[in-house]
């Protein structure tokens, strides 16, 4: 009598399509640096708008928001306003002429010169660059130059042999915080179900005031309201305290709850 031999699992069968998708998001994910992705997200044709690099542009700069004149500040505030159509390009303008005054205004050393060696001077350059990248019809196309001279001022303004990984870190996060995850097994889809009267005012609150710490509030709302989407709820509850995240204007889930 034969013996009934336990049965084998057959292995899953995956298609080319699908181990592609499969290698490509392991390789996104894999990535330490943000110039090497945006890349890897032109070779793959997939576009970063003009709004999210300004966005991105300004969020690297702003670390260095302690070393930067108030005047400074105000000029990236109207940089961040004119990507989300809330100033125009003469706003704009005066806001790069005010960042060069402060570049030209730096205090001088003991010979008459700018000192090219302080950091003060670093993040002020920094925050030039950006409203320059900011100003670009075609602000993509000087992204790349932006991150690179951020995490550059960034090593340069602390410990440079300790903060150039943290500061390609950082420039990391934050292209993912923006794009999200591109190369998702499955594409997001927002169900306008979870788009209720509380999960607005959430989003609509930490956007404008920047209080990305209530993003586990947003994701504690879109629960109530039926979401049931891991990358969403996930992406809502990354501690803030942890390298691994950045929440900044141009999130991915505020953008995809606010139709940005």
């Amino acid at each position: 009598m034969a013996e009934n031999l336990p049965s084998q699992e057959q292995p899953e069968e995956i298609s080319l399509e699908e181990d592609e998708k499969r290698r490509l998001e392991q390789e996104w994910l894999n990535f330490s640096e943000a110039n090497k992705m945006l890349r890897f997200l032109e070779n793959q044709e997939i576009v970063v708008s003009d709004r999210q690099a300004r966005l991105l542009a300004i969020s690297c700069c702003n670390r260095l928001n302690d070393l930067l004149d108030d005047r400074s500040k105000k000029a990236l505030e109207v940089a961040e306003l004119y990507a989300d159509g809330n100033a125009n390009i003469e706003d704009l303008n005066e806001a790069r002429r005010i960042a060069r005054e402060v570049l030209s205004n730096l205090p001088f050393d003991e010979n008459g010169s700018i000192d090219l060696g302080s950091i003060e001077l670093t993040a002020t350059q920094q925050a030039l660059e950006a409203i320059n990248c900011s100003l670009d019809a075609s602000a993509r196309l000087f992204l790349g130059s932006a991150i690179i001279r951020s995490n550059t001022a960034f090593a340069y303004a602390y410990d440079k042999n300790q903060s150039k990984d943290k500061a390609n870190s950082y420039s990391v996060n934050l292209l993912r915080d923006i794009v999200g995850n591109p190369f998702a097994k499955e594409p997001i889809v927002f169900d306008e179900n979870w788009r209720t009267s509380d999960v607005l005012a959430i989003a609509k609150g930490i956007y404008e005031e920047k209080a990305f710490e209530r993003m586990p509030i947003l994701a504690d709302a879109l629960q109530d309201a039926g979401c049931d989407n891991e990358e969403i709820l996930n992406h809502c509850r990354k501690d803030l305290n942890t390298s691994e995240c950045s929440h900044v204007r141009g999130c991915w889930v505020i953008d995809l709850i606010l139709g940005k």
